[in-house]
């Protein structure tokens, strides 16, 4: 597949000013389609905890903290001139990999910030500009992504119509994928890429320079500069091939699709496989008495399934044309001629081979962390340790239900570009054959000069790189961003190519010179007037969508920022850490993944530039941790030791205690075994609570002696009046003191909660049926249901995701006390109330996380 720009059927005639203004309306019309679609793009709240990493790695790197360090290298030296300061040591996790210079055997290489230039720009963004400017950032990086996606496909010979409309879908399918973090630039940097080998593939071999800059800022921002040396690997022997063996190149091509077909074959196969592994695991749990985790895993084979399927019928379907386009090929070789296939010159051949050279130059010079950061991603990607990380939710597969984001968009557009890469190839071989020069493959022509038929030109290269960002993306969805974007172009271009295929096998059908004539000026006119109609549509979905996401009355009950939004803050503990200041918590706290950045972000650092408080773990992943420590954690947050054995009260608290853990900070919206392993344990008391958060303390950690104190003496500080009553509250409700628990419950009983919190309700309901007091508990939650039935009913829109919650936790209570009266009536009435708020619950959650648009 290659360029014939000069033979497009969309290129405009004609000359004076009906040209240029029918040019002007045509470029604006699909610059602004891109824009539009790029923005709307980046406008959606994904959250994560990504961005408080990014935090509070930028505030350690311009702190001098690191200066006064061993083993620093020459790189970290240099950019000590400039303020930045990094180092290999971790100062935010407690069981992060350890630096070790002396260590000869390589294992201990520390901590590889391959996004710290990100890092730095995110902070300082933030400490000049304020917070918001970070959102204002991701949108100009949103934007720009798109339009090289766009231009990549305008060098590469498709029209403007269709450069933009493939560039605007890659965009906007990725709307559930783009989020406040440094993998976005790698998608940025990959558009360039694509942009400056379809520069090159045009002969303009100076292009290449343009590389440079790109690897340097692209080795600093984020680690996914393995994506270049991958590509430029495929593109150097793609089209090695192409010069050196001419028309041989048929041969490989026949070989590549013949693997393909045994690739696809062997992974379809795979997917059943894998549901048989699901299926013995969920046998071996019932054997082992495990039957809470043999149910939830029960659920997800049962979610899985169908998603498996139409992906397995895919499988075996792309096997059979692989096969096909390879039996076609061979029979017609003989008769396609030689010129369809791309020669480059030796010049432009000697210039990739340099600029490939650099993608493996650059990254381990013109980084702090010189060798080690070209090497630490190879070994993620090609180790088996790669493996097992990727069952991190966002790297799951595209078939995978349990995966983040809504990946249906994105099938749409593969099912798309399939069916025009069958049609190519089924018009390709059907090259009038009147027009073959029999004796082209003789020929040492080594450009790219066309035959008498205006046909297009076999690149390996370019099959290469849709074959490897195709895998890509279908095996984990954190690709599907750039899935999106680097397909784009390439599928403009064979739409292109179809249409000139098209109406060439259309004049040879009709015995007339086999020429591509200019498009009329009505077409031109009629499609730049569709292009900005498109323009208008998502520019107001965009707007539309700006107002329902960040200005209207919010559905979580929550009055925040753009960007505080946009990142989820919601998800993180931004009181309790306050609590953590306000107290001087020290040592190890066990965390959820997702908010170990904002507990190195949210404390104040030390004169070391660390938090009192280390994060048991965070979102850094491999860049800052040994793949046994994440697995461990993944076996503690489950309740379960290494073998994957659950652990009872006792057993866990003596394994937090040998490993140094004191504190433990707790999402309360979710039903962790931890949490409920923590309270059984005995040795370990809540001291604070939130609507989200909860903090235990290890009752016989020495550190925490004198925050006891405090607490039965009530000198204890909290962020807020709100979180002090909640806190004493449980905290008295739990008390073996008859009265203390009593006061536990009217302080609870009697706030006017600002979000609903289930811990609290179900410490009312605990503390008010052990006290006897049956008729005060069901008034509370009477009471509770009757006032968010009103403003449920009302139609109010702030807070209602919340006081859903609210209703549907009274309801469930109520209908315990009836359940318990014996009256079977009202609690018939009960049920059938929380069935219709739980579908109201569910309509909601729908219409907030999918869909395309929304």
């Amino acid at each position: 597949m290659a360029e014939q720009a000069q033979l497009s059927p969309l290129k405009a005639q004609g000359s004076g000013a009906d040209k240029k203004r029918g040019s002007a309306l045509m470029w604006l019309g699909c610059l602004l389609l891109v824009i539009a679609a790029s923005l709307h793009s980046a406008d959606k709240p994904i959250g994560g905890g990504d961005t408080w990493v990014a935090m509070a790695c930028g505030r350690y790197t311009l702190g001098a903290w690191a200066l006064e360090q061993e083993g620093r290298t020459v790189q970290m030296k240099l950019l000590d001139l400039f303020g930045i300061h990094m180092t290999k040591r971790d100062p935010f996790g407690a069981n992060s990999r350890p630096y070790i210079p002396e260590d000869s055997t390589g294992r201990y290489f520390g901590w590889v910030n391959q996004n710290w230039l990100t890092h730095v720009v995110f902070y300082r963004m933030k400490t000049w500009w304020g917070e918001n400017s970070i959102v204002v950032y991701k949108f100009l990086q949103a934007v720009l992504t798109g339009l090289l996606a766009y231009w990549a496909g305008r060098v590469m010979g498709a029209h403007p119509i269709l450069a933009a409309g493939a560039a605007a879908f890659g965009m906007l399918l990725s709307r559930s994928f783009i989020d406040l973090r440094p993998n976005q630039s790698s998608i940025l940097f990959a558009a360039a890429l694509i942009l400056i080998l379809a520069y090159w593939r045009q002969g303009k071999v100076r292009a290449l320079y343009a590389l440079l800059p790109v690897l340097i800022l692209w080795s600093n921002v984020h680690g996914g500069f393995i994506y270049a040396i991958m590509i430029m690997m495929i593109v150097l022997a793609s089209y090695a091939i192409h010069h050196y063996l001419g028309r041989s190149t048929y041969v490989f091509l026949i070989l590549g699709f013949i693997v393909a077909a045994f690739m696809l074959l062997s992974g379809a196969g795979g997917l059943g496989e894998e549901l048989d592994k699901i299926a013995d695991n969920v046998e071996k749990l019932q054997l082992a008495g495990r039957a809470q985790d043999a149910q939830t895993l029960n659920e997800q084979l049962t979610e899985i399934k169908d998603n498996y399927a139409p992906w397995r019928v895919a499988g075996y379907l792309s096997a059979i044309v692989s096969l096909a386009i390879a039996v076609g090929v061979g029979l017609r070789m003989k008769r396609l001629g030689g010129n369809v296939i791309y020669r480059p010159k030796r010049r432009s051949l000697v210039m990739l081979a340099g600029a490939a050279g650099a993608t493996w130059l650059v990254p381990a010079i013109f980084s702090p962390f010189g060798l080690e950061n070209l090497l630490h991603p190879l070994v993620v990607a090609a180790g088996k340790e790669g493996q097992k990380w990727r069952s991190v939710i966002e790297w799951r597969p595209i078939w995978d239900g349990l995966g983040f984001g809504n990946e249906g968009p994105y099938c749409y557009f593969l099912t798309i570009g399939a069916l025009l890469f069958v049609l190519w190839w089924v018009l390709y071989l059907l090259k009038p054959t009147s027009a073959v020069d029999e004796t082209s493959h003789r020929s040492r022509k080594t450009d790219s000069q066309p035959d008498d038929c205006p046909w297009p030109q076999i690149d390996l290269a370019y099959i290469g790189i849709m074959g490897i960002t195709l895998i890509m993306s279908i095996k984990s969805r954190r690709f599907i961003f750039l899935g999106g974007v680097v397909l784009a172009p390439f599928i403009a271009k064979i739409a292109q190519d179809i249409i000139n295929m098209v109406r060439v096998l259309m004049r040879a059908r009709q015995k007339k010179e086999l020429v591509l004539n200019p498009m009329g000026p009505k077409l031109k006119s009629a499609l730049a007037l569709t292009s900005l109609v498109g323009t208008a549509l998502i520019g107001w979905v965009f707007a539309n969508g700006i107002n329902e996401i960040y200005y209207k009355p919010a559905y979580d009950g929550y009055k925040l920022s753009m960007f505080r939004r946009m990142v989820g803050i919601t998800a993180q503990p931004v009181e309790a850490i306050r609590f953590f200041d306000l107290n001087h918590l020290q040592g190890t706290v066990f965390n959820g993944w997702v908010n170990g950045g904002f507990i190195a972000f949210g404390q104040h650092p030390n004169e070391k530039g660390e938090p009192a408080c280390k994060a048991y773990i965070d979102g850094r992943a491999q860049a800052a941790y040994e793949l046994s420590h994440f697995e461990h954690w993944q076996n503690l947050k489950g309740g379960r030791d290494d073998n994957r054995r659950a652990l009872s009260a006792q057993q866990y608290d003596e394994t937090l205690q040998r490993e140094g853990v004191n504190v433990a900070l707790l999402n309360v919206m979710k039903s962790e075994p931890n949490l409920r392993l923590l309270e059984q344990s005995g040795n370990w008391e809540t001291v604070y609570i939130d609507s989200t958060f909860a903090i235990m303390l290890r009752k016989n950690a020495s550190s925490n002696q004198k925050l006891f104190e405090a607490l039965d003496s009530g000198k204890l500080n909290y962020p807020d009046e709100m979180s002090e009553k909640m806190s004493r509250g449980f905290y008295w409700c739990h008390s073996g003191n008859g009265n203390l628990r009593r006061q536990g419950f009217d302080l609870l009983k009697g706030l006017e909660l600002d979000h609903y919190c289930q811990m609290i309700y179900g410490a009312v309901f605990r503390a008010g049926m052990t006290l006897g007091l049956k008729n005060e508990v069901e008034d509370y939650f009477e009471a509770e249901y009757k006032k968010m039935k009103e403003l449920i009913d009302s139609g109010e829109r702030f807070a209602l995701t919340d006081n859903i919650s609210r209703i549907r936790f009274s309801l469930s209570q109520l209908g315990a006390l009836a359940d318990r009266a014996g009256d079977k009536k009202l609690q018939a009435f009960y049920e059938e109330e929380q069935e219709h708020y739980g579908q109201l619950q569910k309509d909601l959650r729908l219409e907030l996380t999918e869909g395309m648009w929304w």
